[in-house]
């Protein structure tokens, strides 16, 4: 019993570790500031995190005892009715609720697109990828569940989803310049951490993205002379309904690689040779088809425009930069349109992404006006000498305000905003960890808007450790 306590202690500590280089990794790549496509981003680590522990606790063993990792699948980061809805990756809704028997509470993300709200166990919309993914290895644990959990565990290499205006989802592989750099390196020193800490035997990369960030991950722990780096790792195609070659039949071509890389025998999982010599057949005949299909065309255009009416990519990148240039002159949170450099270049991102409502206060540009009729009222908020507003300060970098000269400001008894809207809780999150900012808050401390903890009302960012606003040193008065 005292054998079986500390393998239940040890597992326990493997899943605690995993799941702090994971949270680690979610408010690393939330401090980034991402290209004018990316509008809406959701961090299951954050609102699902519940079931995500859950999930990971089974398959690591904390709650039903058992011995090692042998296979550790990657796929690339949370679909919009996976992962993004329950915290599991490739989590179709019934799999992972009815088969996997993952339990928690699911919050809402900070700032819910309202084409893709999070309905947690209550989604009814599947997710193709994980159907066809959980079905295969449902079928292969012959129903039972606990023969995955004894061998295998599922780790996205990213663990943000993103997307645009429009809810059309952006994979990390199609983010643009220097983000995507940083966010690739972050995602590559995390897989690493985790393939050193689990140790697997196998690596599975889902789709030839992952297998790309697995393989490197392997090779560099193998050049650092780590024992984790010796680990077969292989591809098997994505199962998303976007590949022609996954719509024919994924789920043979799958078992095919799963028989060719030796995981079948590895895991203990049984299949009858009939089966494996239909989906090698079909596996062939497949790829034959793929290497037969013609290159698409591209399309000729005449000054931006192609033969069949729509514009060019040239054309349509032209438009945009007009449209970014239009907004930035007519945007009435800057006086004049007036554009200035940040850390990181957030503020100047969050103009271009179309947020006019949330002003930013420069050193270039005066202080707002206070109404002198305010200067002694009692609805001024609290803590400020003298009554009066916080005024800029140079050395604090930044801060966020309601519409510009205050005509919006969020005090009790003032005009209603000319913009309504509440603050972009990602610009905070960005904003808050500047160098002047430094170590008030983590990411994960900034709370949405709450009137009833923050005396600066609604469009205010508050620190969670001490339930305040931003503090007062961080401002004249």
């Amino acid at each position: 019993m005292d054998a079986l306590d500390e393998q239940q202690r040890a597992a326990n500590d493997l899943a605690e570790k995993l799941f702090e280089i994971e949270v680690n990794l979610g408010n690393q790549l939330m401090e980034i500031a991402y290209d004018d496509r990316v509008k809406y981003i959701y961090n299951p680590l954050d609102y699902a995190a519940e079931t995500h522990r859950d999930f990971v606790r089974a398959a690591l063993g904390v709650i039903k005892p058992r011995t090692g990792i042998k296979i550790l699948f990657i796929g690339i980061n949370p679909g919009p009715y996976g992962m993004a809805q329950n915290g599991v990756p490739f989590g179709d809704t019934d799999f992972v609720r009815d088969w996997l028997e993952v339990r928690g509470i699911i919050r809402k993300p900070y700032r819910e697109h309202p084409k893709r709200p999070v309905e947690g166990f209550k989604c009814k919309q599947r997710e193709m990828s994980g159907k066809r993914f959980w079905s295969l290895i449902k079928d292969l644990c012959g129903g039972k569940s606990e023969l995955f959990y004894e061998c295998c565990i599922v780790y996205n290499f990213c663990p943000l989803s993103f997307m645009e205006d429009s809810a059309r989802n952006i994979t990390p592989d199609q983010l643009r310049g220097e983000a995507k750099k940083r966010l690739l390196e972050a995602c590559d020193e995390a897989l690493r951490k985790v393939v050193e800490l689990l140790q697997p035997e196998m690596i599975v990369g889902v789709g030839k993205f992952a297998y790309a960030r697995a393989a490197a991950a392997s090779e560099w722990l193998t050049s650092h002379n780590s024992q984790a780096g010796a680990v077969r790792v292989f591809d098997i195609p994505h199962p998303s309904p976007a590949s022609p070659e996954a719509n024919q039949g994924w789920d043979k071509l799958a078992l095919h690689k799963f028989d060719q890389e030796g995981l079948l025998k590895l895991t203990g999982w049984t299949v009858s040779d009939d089966r494996l010599q239909e989906a090698a057949k079909e596996s062939e005949r497949i790829i034959q088809a793929k290497n037969n299909r013609s290159p698409a065309k591209r399309r000729r255009t005449v000054d931006g425009v192609s033969s069949d009416g729509s514009p060019s990519p040239e054309k349509r990148k032209s438009r945009k930069a007009q449209s970014v240039e239009d907004s930035r002159r007519n945007c009435p949170s800057v006086p004049g349109g007036t554009q200035f450099t940040t850390p990181e270049n957030s503020v100047e991102r969050y103009f271009e992404a179309g947020y006019p409502s949330y002003a930013v206060t420069a050193p270039s540009i005066p202080p707002p006006t206070w109404p002198s009729q305010w200067s002694n009222s009692p609805q001024v908020p609290s803590g400020f000498p003298n009554s009066k507003p916080p005024q800029w300060n140079p050395s604090s970098q930044f801060m966020l305000q309601s519409p510009p000269q205050w005509s919006g400001a969020p005090w009790p008894g003032t005009p209603a905003p000319a913009h309504s809207g509440q603050y972009d809780y990602y610009a905070a999150r960005s904003l808050y960890q500047q160098p002047a900012h430094q170590g008030l808050a983590q990411p994960s401390q900034i709370l949405p808007p709450s009137p009833t903890l923050s005396p600066w009302g609604s469009n205010v960012p508050l620190a969670a450790q001490n339930s305040t606003p931003w503090p007062l040193s961080s401002f004249q008065h």
